[in-house]
């Protein structure tokens, strides 16, 4: 059994009994997910990282309905030949409320609240279809030639 612990101090970080608990239980949560088994004391810089945290998971619940998730694509060249011989699929996203969000900032998000399945799911079919879409690309080039 581990304790992790929020630490929230009068009257400093609030000078009522409700906002001291709640900057303290802010304070716990960003102990957890720094590993456990740890303490960790309240600032305003933990208030908003939460608030940002927040504010990517409720926008990204909301994501693939709005369409707000595109793939970017990187070709892959063989040096040798001067050919490409692949794709590199790469997830970006465009809210309309936070403009552009990294990577970095929202799959782990994403991975902690079980949001990565359906985004997943939608890499695969959206690059699946790509490709198809590519593949008869250069078929009707074969044909005109």
């Amino acid at each position: 059994m581990t304790a992790s612990i929020g630490i929230s101090v009068y009257p400093k970080d609030g000078e009522d009994e409700q906002t001291l608990m709640k900057n303290a239980d802010m304070a716990m949560y960003f102990a957890k997910e720094e590993g456990r088994n740890n303490y960790q004391l309240y600032s305003k810089n933990i208030q908003t990282q939460a608030f940002e945290r927040f504010s990517i998971e409720t926008n990204l619940r909301r994501a693939l309905e709005r369409n707000e998730l595109y793939l970017a694509y990187q070709a892959k060249l063989d040096f040798k030949t001067g050919l490409i011989n692949g794709v590199e699929a790469l997830l970006r996203w465009q809210s309309q409320y936070l403009g552009l969000v990294t990577p970095t900032q929202f799959i782990p998000v994403a991975e902690e609240t079980g949001l990565i399945v359906p985004i997943g799911r939608w890499v695969l079919r959206t690059a699946c279809a790509q490709n198809v879409a590519w593949q008869r690309q250069v078929c009707l080039l074969s044909v005109w030639r």
